[in-house]
C-alpha cells in the first residue's frame, strides 16, 4: 500500500525510463543510462603527478558528452561543466566559463576586461576542475593563451573532451593542433558494464531481454555504447511487449542481419546505421570520399599509418582508433600522434561492415591477397575469416559455450575457401583408416587439412582429434596440418594451447565474439 503524501494525496508514481533517442545524450534520471560509476575516481587519477590538463578523445557516440555532464551534475563541488554554445567561438567560451564558475561558487565575477582571468583564479582557489566538451573548437580560439599559458595561480585543472566525425567544411576544423601544455592525452574506449542493472532499466523502457541476450547484443555491436542503444530500439520495434530469451534473440538478429546488406530500411542494420558511430559525417559523408588509406586499413586489418597527417585525419574524423594494447589494463590509452609504431584499427566492427559493403557496392572495392600461397593452416584460415558472415555461421541452435557448433564453422570455412578460388577437397565417405577431415584444400601440389573442435568438449576430445593426424591417411598425408580449437574464453584458450602437445600439427585458437 502506498503511503500518502503530507497533504493526504498519494505520491506520484515513479516515471519509467525510456530509451534515449538515437544520437541524443542520455539523461540520467529519464533514460536508460549506461553506468558511469567510479569515473570520478578514474579521472582524478589522470591528474596525479601535478598535471593541470587532461585531454580525452574517443570514438563517436561512446558517451564523452554524457560523461562530461555526469561529472558536473554528480560532483558539482569538484567538476564544473562549461557549456558548449555559439559554435565554440572565443566569446561563447569566455561567457560560458565565467557563468559556470559563478554558478558553482555562488560568487559574482566583475565583468571587466579581466573577467575571464578572475573567473579562472576563483576556480583555482576553490580547487575546481573545469570541463570543456568539443575542445577542438577551444583550441582554434584566442582563449588558448589564457587557459593553458597562465601562471599557476590562474590555472585551474581542465578536463577536455573532443568529439570526432563531426567536422564541417565551414566551421572550426577538428584537426587543430593541441596546445603543447597538454601532455596527458588519452584515447577512451569504454566497455559496456554488467548486464543486471541494465536489464532492469531496459525492461522499464519496454525492451525485455535476459542477461545473455544483452551480452550477445553488446558483442554484436562491438561493445559500442551508442550502437548498442540503437540496437535496442530495433528490439523494441520487434518485440511488441514479449520477452526474448537468448536463443530467440540470436535467431531474430540472425534473420534480420541476413547477409549483412545495408540496403534494408527496417532490419537491425537500418537501426544501428542511424548511430553517428557507423558512418563518418562532414566532408567524408559521401562514401566516394572515403580516404584511400582507410580503405586499405579496412581490408588488411590493424596496422601502422605512415604519415602524421593521415593518422590524425582518420582518427579525428572517426574512421579509426588506437589498436587496444592488451598489455594495458583499463579503457584509457595514452595518445601520441608522433609515435610511428602505433597501430590503428577500424573504429568499430559495425562501421567496418558498413564501409566494406558500400565501398564494394558503390566504389568497386576489390580485395586481393598478395600473390603468394598460404604458408600454413593459420595463414589459410585467416584468408577465409574476414568473409565469414555472422548469419552463415549462426544458422541453428548454439552449443553450451553459446557459440555455433564446430560443424557450422567448418561448413563456412570450406565454402568461403571455395569462393576464394581454392580447390576444396570433399571426403564424402571414409573407409577404415582413411578419415574424413573437416576442411581440406589442394593448392598446387600441397594439401592443407584443418580439423575443428569446440573447447568446451575438453582436453580428451582435443587429444582424440589430434590422434587423427597420426592414425588416418587423409590427415597424416597432408603437408599442412592444423587443429582449430573454438571457444569463448581467451585466457582458458591460451592455457589450453600452452599445455597441448601437438607435434607437427599447428594449433589454432579461435575466440569469436
Amino acid at each position: 500500500m502506498k503511503r500518502p503524501a503530507g497533504d493526504g494525496e498519494e505520491p506520484p508514481a515513479k516515471k519509467l525510463r525510456a530509451l534515449p533517442p538515437i544520437g541524443k545524450v542520455a539523461e540520467e534520471d529519464k533514460h536508460v543510462f549506461i553506468s558511469l560509476q567510479h569515473y570520478s575516481e578514474k579521472i582524478e587519477k589522470l591528474f596525479e603527478g601535478d598535471h593541470d590538463f587532461v585531454f580525452i578523445r574517443g570514438g563517436v557516440a561512446i558517451g564523452k558528452t554524457t560523461l562530461a555532464e555526469h561529472l558536473g551534475r554528480e560532483f558539482p563541488k569538484k567538476y564544473v561543466t562549461v557549456p558548449f554554445t555559439g559554435g565554440g567561438t572565443a566569446e561563447a567560451w569566455t561567457q560560458g566559463t565565467i557563468e559556470a564558475v559563478e554558478a558553482a561558487t555562488g560568487e559574482k565575477v566583475d565583468r571587466t576586461e579581466l573577467a575571464l582571468r578572475n573567473a579562472l583564479k576563483l576556480a583555482k582557489n576553490r580547487e575546481l576542475t573545469l570541463i570543456f566538451d568539443e575542445a577542438h573548437t577551444l583550441f582554434a580560439s584566442d582563449l588558448c593563451p589564457q587557459l593553458f599559458k597562465s601562471t599557476s595561480g590562474y590555472r585551474p585543472k581542465n578536463l577536455l573532451f573532443s568529439a570526432s566525425g563531426e567536422t564541417s567544411t565551414t566551421g572550426p576544423q577538428l584537426a587543430v593542433a593541441t596546445p603543447s601544455e597538454i601532455t596527458q592525452k588519452f584515447m577512451w574506449t569504454p566497455p559496456l558494464p554488467g548486464t543486471l542493472e541494465l536489464k532492469g532499466q531496459l525492461e522499464e523502457s519496454g525492451v525485455r531481454l535476459d542477461e545473455k541476450s544483452i551480452e550477445f547484443l553488446a558483442l554484436f555491436c562491438g561493445g559500442h555504447r551508442g550502437i548498442f542503444i540503437a540496437a535496442t530500439h530495433w528490439v523494441k520495434s520487434k518485440q511488441a511487449g514479449e520477452s526474448w530469451g537468448f536463443s530467440q534473440t540470436v535467431g531474430f538478429v540472425r534473420k534480420s542481419y541476413d547477409k549483412g546488406g545495408w540496403d534494408t530500411g527496417t532490419g537491425i542494420l537500418a537501426f544501428v546505421g542511424r548511430s553517428r558511430a557507423v558512418r563518418v559525417n562532414g566532408k567524408f559523408s559521401p562514401v566516394g570520399n572515403t580516404p584511400q588509406e582507410f580503405a586499405e586499413l579496412l581490408c588488411k586489418g590493424a596496422s601502422r599509418i605512415a604519415t602524421l597527417e593521415v593518422r590524425k585525419e582518420l582518427a579525428i574524423n572517426g574512421f579509426v582508433l588506437l589498436k587496444h594494447d592488451r598489455c594495458i589494463e583499463g579503457e584509457l590509452q595514452q595518445l601520441d600522434w608522433n609515435n610511428e609504431g602505433t597501430e590503428y584499427q577500424v573504429a568499430n566492427p559495425v562501421l567496418a561492415s558498413y564501409y566494406r559493403y558500400n565501398l564494394e557496392k558503390h566504389c568497386s572495392l576489390e580485395v586481393q591477397f598478395e600473390p603468394s600461397n598460404p604458408q600454413h593452416c593459420a595463414d589459410l584460415l585467416l584468408r577465409a575469416l574476414p568473409y565469414v558472415f555472422f548469419a552463415e555461421v549462426v544458422c541453428s541452435s548454439l552449443s553450451k559455450e553459446l557459440l555455433p557448433y564446430a560443424v557450422q564453422y567448418n561448413k563456412c570455412f570450406q565454402s568461403m575457401l571455395e569462393k576464394l578460388n581454392y580447390r576444396a577437397l570433399e571426403f564424402h565417405s571414409s573407409c577404415a583408416g582413411e578419415g574424413k577431415p573437416d576442411c581440406a584444400v589442394q593448392i598446387e601440389k600441397e594439401t592443407f587439412v584443418l580439423e575443428s573442435v569446440m573447447h568446451a568438449r575438453g582436453q580428451g576430445k582435443i587429444n582424440q582429434h589430434l590422434q587423427r593426424f597420426n592414425n588416418m591417411v587423409n590427415y597424416k598425408n597432408a603437408k599442412h596440418q592444423g587443429l582449430c580449437i573454438i571457444g569463448n574464453d581467451r585466457e582458458k584458450m591460451l592455457e589450453t594451447l600452452k599445455k597441448t602437445e601437438a607435434g607437427k600439427v599447428q594449433l589454432i585458437g579461435l575466440v569469436p565474439n
